[in-house]
Protein backbone atom coordinates (compact mmCIF):
# COMPACT_ATOMS: atom_id res chain seq x y z
CA UNK A 1 0.00 0.00 0.00
CA UNK A 2 0.98 3.71 -0.83
CA UNK A 3 -0.08 6.53 -0.07
CA UNK A 4 0.75 10.29 -1.00
CA UNK A 5 0.02 13.74 0.42
CA UNK A 6 -2.50 14.10 -3.00
CA UNK A 7 -4.63 10.54 -3.11
CA UNK A 8 -3.99 6.99 -3.01
CA UNK A 9 -2.20 5.74 -5.52
CA UNK A 10 -3.15 2.58 -6.70
CA UNK A 11 -2.94 -0.94 -4.97
CA UNK A 12 -5.55 -3.83 -5.00
CA UNK A 13 -4.09 -6.60 -3.54
CA UNK A 14 -5.52 -8.45 -0.50
CA UNK A 15 -4.32 -11.79 1.50
CA UNK A 16 -3.06 -12.91 -2.13
CA UNK A 17 -1.64 -16.56 -1.20
CA UNK A 18 1.64 -17.80 -3.11
CA UNK A 19 3.57 -20.37 -3.02
CA UNK A 20 7.49 -20.14 -2.46
CA UNK A 21 10.16 -22.59 -1.75
CA UNK A 22 11.97 -22.41 1.63
CA UNK A 23 15.02 -24.20 2.22
CA UNK A 24 12.65 -27.36 3.69
CA UNK A 25 10.29 -27.29 0.61
CA UNK A 26 7.38 -25.56 0.15
CA UNK A 27 5.91 -22.37 2.17
CA UNK A 28 3.25 -20.46 2.14
CA UNK A 29 3.38 -16.94 2.16
CA UNK A 30 0.90 -14.82 2.31
CA UNK A 31 0.93 -10.80 2.18
CA UNK A 32 -1.40 -7.75 1.01
CA UNK A 33 -2.55 -4.24 0.29
CA UNK A 34 -6.00 -2.88 0.95
CA UNK A 35 -7.87 -1.65 -1.66
CA UNK A 36 -10.19 1.71 -1.81
CA UNK A 37 -13.13 -0.11 -0.34
CA UNK A 38 -11.90 -1.94 2.61
CA UNK A 39 -9.35 1.43 3.29
CA UNK A 40 -12.40 3.28 4.17
CA UNK A 41 -13.61 0.28 6.63
CA UNK A 42 -10.72 -0.57 8.52
CA UNK A 43 -11.59 -0.52 12.22
CA UNK A 44 -10.88 2.31 13.86
CA UNK A 45 -9.43 1.06 16.74
CA UNK A 46 -6.85 -0.85 14.79
CA UNK A 47 -5.88 2.69 13.09
CA UNK A 48 -5.96 4.49 16.25
CA UNK A 49 -3.84 1.40 17.78
CA UNK A 50 -0.94 2.31 15.52
CA UNK A 51 0.55 5.47 16.60
CA UNK A 52 4.45 6.40 15.97
CA UNK A 53 6.54 3.53 16.85
CA UNK A 54 9.88 4.39 19.45
CA UNK A 55 12.98 2.32 19.76
CA UNK A 56 16.37 1.60 19.72
CA UNK A 57 17.04 1.82 16.10
CA UNK A 58 20.24 0.37 14.39
CA UNK A 59 22.10 2.08 11.51
CA UNK A 60 21.44 -0.75 9.17
CA UNK A 61 19.66 -3.83 9.20
CA UNK A 62 19.54 -5.95 12.44
CA UNK A 63 19.88 -9.34 11.33
CA UNK A 64 20.53 -11.57 8.58
CA UNK A 65 17.20 -11.72 6.84
CA UNK A 66 16.42 -8.18 6.91
CA UNK A 67 20.20 -7.29 5.69
CA UNK A 68 19.25 -9.65 2.32
CA UNK A 69 15.81 -8.23 2.16
CA UNK A 70 17.17 -4.81 2.62
CA UNK A 71 19.97 -5.76 -0.54
CA UNK A 72 17.58 -7.65 -2.24
CA UNK A 73 15.35 -4.43 -2.35
CA UNK A 74 17.97 -2.42 -3.59
CA UNK A 75 19.55 -4.97 -6.15
CA UNK A 76 15.79 -4.82 -7.65
CA UNK A 77 16.16 -1.16 -7.77
CA UNK A 78 19.63 -1.23 -9.40
CA UNK A 79 17.80 -3.38 -12.47
CA UNK A 80 15.23 -0.75 -13.34
CA UNK A 81 17.78 1.72 -13.37
CA UNK A 82 16.66 3.41 -9.78
CA UNK A 83 18.81 4.95 -6.86
CA UNK A 84 19.47 2.17 -3.68
CA UNK A 85 16.94 3.73 -0.75
CA UNK A 86 18.99 4.24 2.19
CA UNK A 87 18.47 2.38 5.71
CA UNK A 88 15.89 4.96 7.58
CA UNK A 89 15.89 4.21 11.59
CA UNK A 90 12.53 5.50 11.73
CA UNK A 91 10.95 3.54 8.84
CA UNK A 92 12.67 0.08 10.99
CA UNK A 93 11.21 1.07 13.98
CA UNK A 94 7.65 1.92 12.08
CA UNK A 95 8.54 -1.81 10.74
CA UNK A 96 9.43 -3.75 13.29
CA UNK A 97 6.23 -2.42 15.87
CA UNK A 98 4.01 -3.00 12.54
CA UNK A 99 4.86 -6.89 12.50
CA UNK A 100 5.05 -7.15 16.34
CA UNK A 101 1.39 -5.90 15.96
CA UNK A 102 0.64 -8.27 13.71
CA UNK A 103 2.75 -11.18 14.66
CA UNK A 104 0.31 -11.08 18.01
CA UNK A 105 -2.64 -10.62 16.50
CA UNK A 106 -2.24 -13.13 13.65
CA UNK A 107 -3.30 -10.87 10.83
CA UNK A 108 -2.07 -8.79 8.13
CA UNK A 109 -3.66 -5.99 8.30
CA UNK A 110 -2.25 -2.04 7.07
CA UNK A 111 -2.08 1.09 9.31
CA UNK A 112 -3.69 3.74 8.38
CA UNK A 113 -0.85 5.86 6.06
CA UNK A 114 -2.85 8.60 5.91
CA UNK A 115 -3.23 9.34 9.85
CA UNK A 116 1.05 8.28 9.64
CA UNK A 117 1.37 11.25 7.00
CA UNK A 118 -0.67 13.80 9.26
CA UNK A 119 1.31 12.70 12.59
CA UNK A 120 3.69 15.26 14.12
CA UNK A 121 6.63 12.08 13.38
CA UNK A 122 5.96 11.61 9.95
CA UNK A 123 5.03 15.00 8.93
CA UNK A 124 8.43 15.63 6.69
CA UNK A 125 7.67 12.68 4.50
CA UNK A 126 5.60 13.55 1.22
CA UNK A 127 5.01 9.74 0.77
CA UNK A 128 4.92 6.07 2.48
CA UNK A 129 4.19 2.70 1.63
CA UNK A 130 3.96 -0.42 3.60
CA UNK A 131 4.29 -4.14 2.07
CA UNK A 132 3.24 -7.07 4.54
CA UNK A 133 3.98 -10.46 4.20
CA UNK A 134 3.46 -13.67 6.69
CA UNK A 135 5.43 -16.72 5.74
CA UNK A 136 6.51 -20.07 7.36
CA UNK A 137 9.62 -20.11 9.62
CA UNK A 138 12.69 -20.99 7.61
CA UNK A 139 11.97 -18.94 4.31
CA UNK A 140 14.36 -16.72 3.08
CA UNK A 141 15.10 -12.95 3.18
CA UNK A 142 15.31 -13.45 -1.18
CA UNK A 143 12.18 -15.45 -1.09
CA UNK A 144 10.25 -12.93 0.50
CA UNK A 145 11.70 -10.30 -1.82
CA UNK A 146 10.92 -12.55 -4.46
CA UNK A 147 7.35 -13.10 -3.32
CA UNK A 148 6.43 -9.37 -3.22
CA UNK A 149 8.56 -8.79 -6.78
CA UNK A 150 5.47 -11.41 -8.31
CA UNK A 151 3.07 -8.79 -6.83
CA UNK A 152 2.40 -5.67 -8.87
CA UNK A 153 1.27 -3.82 -6.14
CA UNK A 154 4.57 -4.89 -3.91
CA UNK A 155 6.49 -4.31 -7.00
CA UNK A 156 5.09 -0.72 -7.49
CA UNK A 157 6.37 -0.18 -4.01
CA UNK A 158 10.07 -1.67 -4.37
CA UNK A 159 10.22 0.10 -7.82
CA UNK A 160 8.80 3.48 -7.04
CA UNK A 161 11.47 6.62 -7.39
CA UNK A 162 9.53 8.29 -4.86
CA UNK A 163 10.75 6.68 -1.82
CA UNK A 164 13.99 7.57 -0.96
CA UNK A 165 14.63 4.94 2.26
CA UNK A 166 13.38 2.18 3.90
CA UNK A 167 13.33 0.04 6.77
CA UNK A 168 12.19 -3.57 7.16
CA UNK A 169 11.44 -5.14 10.18
CA UNK A 170 10.73 -9.02 11.30
CA UNK A 171 8.97 -10.76 13.96
CA UNK A 172 8.26 -14.72 14.77
CA UNK A 173 5.18 -15.46 16.09
CA UNK A 174 4.90 -18.21 18.89
CA UNK A 175 3.62 -20.16 16.12
CA UNK A 176 6.31 -20.15 13.85
CA UNK A 177 4.63 -18.03 11.91
CA UNK A 178 7.02 -14.92 10.39
CA UNK A 179 5.47 -11.44 9.63
CA UNK A 180 7.97 -8.98 7.68
CA UNK A 181 7.05 -5.25 7.11
CA UNK A 182 8.96 -3.26 4.21
CA UNK A 183 7.83 0.14 5.32
CA UNK A 184 8.88 3.07 2.28
CA UNK A 185 9.37 7.23 2.58
CA UNK A 186 9.88 9.72 0.60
Amino acid sequence: MRRRRRGWVGMGLVGLAVAALAAGGASQVAFGSPTSSQRGRMDSRARNAWGPPTCPAPSGPSDPITAIIYASTNADRARADLRPLAWNPQLYCLALESSRRLGGSGTLVHRDLNALLRSAAYRSYQTVGENLLRGSIGLGGEEMEAAWMRSPEHRANILSGAFTSMGVGMFTSPDGMVYVTENFGG
